[in-house]
Parts: structure tokens; sequence; C-alpha cells
């Protein structure tokens, strides 16, 4: 992993904390341009809406977590994204977590998987799995084998009644 001083700009600006509130709107767009590399221009509206979402999982993943979890930064999600979407396997993507130790500290199985969950929200805008003493009225998606592109092909397919 890089230190700080070996960031480009633009992964330094993603290199603060995940609670920060409100993400600056460069931040948001270097975050955005980060986990979908679309080149699509979006607007200013979107990137709030989003964030608002971003920030809201952020935190439930963080207090159901107690604070436990091995990643920090926006980096680190993209990080953890960018594996998700490159189709490594939900074990590959652990395996990376568990490698990194961002923190420093040991961490449990419990906060890597809930790290790839918040990856995976974050990227989909979808309740993949769930977080303990964290309640949203909606059905939980379980990812817990295989590629997030399976998986959501799956759950996607599952979700659309067959046409009359």
């Amino acid at each position: 992993m890089k230190s700080s001083a070996e960031l480009s700009p633009i992964d330094q600006s993603l290199d603060v904390c995940l609670l920060e509130s409100p993400v600056l709107l460069e931040r948001q767009e270097n975050n955005v341009t980060r986990l979908w590399e679309s080149g699509i221009q979006y607007n200013e509206r979107c990137f709030r809406l989003y964030f608002d979402y971003y920030l809201e999982q952020c935190r439930i993943a963080f207090q159901s977590g107690r604070g436990h979890l091995p990643i920090r930064t926006h980096q680190h999600i993209i990080n953890i994204a960018n594996r998700m979407q490159s189709g490594c396997t939900r074990s590959t993507v652990k395996d990376f977590i568990e490698e990194n130790q961002w923190t420093g500290e040991q961490t449990s199985d419990e906060a890597i998987d809930a790290s790839m969950n918040l990856a995976a929200r974050l990227l989909l805008m979808l309740d993949v799995s769930e977080f303990p003493n964290a309640y949203s009225g909606q059905k939980k998606l379980l990812w817990s084998e295989g590629l997030l592109q399976e998986f959501v092909k799956e759950t996607l397919t599952e979700s659309i009644p067959p046409a009359p």
C-alpha cells in the first residue's frame, strides 16, 4: 500500500476519514470518478443525494461495528470496490482486506465482511447483507460468495416477475 507521500493528488483527496461530513464537492467528484470510472458529467444535486446515502451507510456500518472496521478512508472503499468490479470473488476481496489491515490492528472476520458489504452498498446503492443492530425495513440481499456481478444478476433476476 502506498504511503500518503506516494499518492496522486486524487488519491490524497480520498485518503481522509469516511465519516467526514459534509464531503467536499471536489472529493465527491473524485470519489464517483474512481468508483465508476464512467466519464459521465454529474450535477451537484446528484452528488448531494448520493453522498447523503453514502454517509448514512458509513455511519450505520461504523456504529454496528463499534468502530472496529478495517477501513477508514474513502480510498479504502475505492480499493475494495475496484477489486469487486474487476472480477475478484468475495473470498479474494476478503484476502485483500486481510493483507492490507489499514488500521494496523488485527480485525475480525465479521468486521472484514462488514467492510465488504459497505463497499458493495456504496457501489450498488442496494442493501447488501446486513449490519448488526441496524434495521432499514428493506429486504436484505445476502452476498456470501462468488462475484459481485453474479450476485447482482441473480438478485435482480429473482426480483423481476415474469412477463404475462
